[in-house]
């Protein structure tokens, strides 16, 4: 059941949201999940795992995957490339 959940919070909230953005540091992208996400969510320490609190003691992870790119500026940008 829980990977249902998971499959559609990634579908109808990650995908749709935040997929193939691109910021100069991970946690513009984090700050937003937390703002809009109506449930509780912690990331470590490089943004990678976000892990969400549904309630009931129903916890979910999601990994981040990111590539990192320096434009012809020589500033560093984040995509992210996979939410699983």
């Amino acid at each position: 059941m829980y990977d249902e959940i998971k499959k559609n919070i990634i579908n109808n909230f990650f995908n749709t949201y935040y997929l193939w953005s691109c910021v100069l540091t991970k946690n513009t992208v984090i700050g937003d999940i937390k703002n809009r996400c109506p449930f509780e969510v912690e990331t470590n320490t490089d943004n990678d795992i976000l892990t969400m609190n549904l309630g009931d003691n129903i916890i979910i992870d999601f990994n981040l995957t990111w590539e990192k790119k320096v434009n012809v500026n020589n500033i560093v940008v984040y995509k992210l490339v996979n939410i699983c």
